[in-house]
């Protein structure tokens, strides 16, 4: 969970969160034109479901989106934890909007394995390592 607090502290410097995404060390860079907390209110979303760029899906994303799709599909079933919930819960709110966002990219719905190849991957990856 250490690795998850700094994720949220990357995204509170940087604009992930509450109000107008001011990027923190990056003077005068706005990314509110297009796709604003206003914006996200106005489609029905959670202000804090975008990516570590406000809107922009970054190599960051396109690196980590895998991971976190067996993050949430794996853990449930291996170490009985739910990790959207727990970042919830650890008050991670932007972390668990990041992964929803990074879940939710059409390109991750397409090529990601679905949740019983996944488990079923794992259950045989174990067995297969018992003895």
């Amino acid at each position: 969970m250490k690795a998850l607090r700094c994720v949220d502290e990357f995204l509170a410097l940087h604009g992930a969160g509450e109000g107008d995404y001011a990027v923190g060390p990056h003077y005068a860079w706005n990314m509110s034109q297009d796709r604003g907390e206003e914006q996200a209110k106005k489609n029905g979303g959670n202000p804090h479901e975008h990516y570590l760029m406000g809107p922009f899906y970054t190599t960051a994303e396109v690196l980590c989106t895998p991971f976190v799709a067996r993050m949430v599909e794996v853990l449930p079933e291996w170490r009985a934890m739910d990790v959207l919930a727990e970042c919830e819960t650890r008050k991670l709110h932007r972390v668990a909007g990041w992964m929803r966002a990074c879940l939710a990219r059409p390109s991750a719905q397409l090529t990601g394995p679905n949740r019983k190849e996944l488990v079923d991957g794992l259950v045989e990856w174990e067995w297969s390592h018992a003895m």
